[in-house]
């Protein structure tokens, strides 16, 4: 069985600092790493502060600093989030992150289209991305 290794905070503060120079790196410790940052979907939507907090070994959590998320146009509830207003990138239980893929490849583009797929929503009200619904 051919298993990759867990990726250390050491090799993921390298590779996302790499990736993002101009994000910010607060409380790296031996098994915790967060990173703020900015994230603008497309050259016409709006810049997003966000922080992502990723424990070794856990599930990274992402928190959406500003603006703040709101409903759309219909006053529809937000789709793909958690009820404390963190956006659900990936259904978990399907491993599509896992300790062995580095946040910088995975998170942050998943929360790029996240991202893309809420502002899009705002003037479609529909929502464009995949996903599983959920009642959390």
């Amino acid at each position: 069985m051919n298993k990759e290794k867990n990726l250390t905070i050491s090799e993921q503060y390298i590779h996302f600092k790499k990736k993002f120079p101009n994000w910010k790196f607060v409380n790296e410790k031996d098994n915790k790493l967060t990173a703020i940052g900015t994230i603008q979907p497309s050259l016409k939507m709006s810049i997003y502060e966000v922080k992502i907090v990723y424990t070794f070994k856990k599930q990274p959590v992402v928190y959406i600093i500003s603006p703040p998320l709101c409903r759309n146009f219909k006053n529809d509830k937000i789709p793909h989030i958690y009820s404390d207003k963190k956006p659900c990138l990936y259904y978990p239980k399907y491993k599509e992150w896992t300790p062995n893929k580095y946040l910088a490849n995975t998170v942050v583009v998943w929360l790029s289209l996240w991202l893309y797929f809420y502002e899009s929503w705002h003037i479609t009200g529909v929502w464009s991305g995949e996903g599983i619904e959920h009642n959390i």
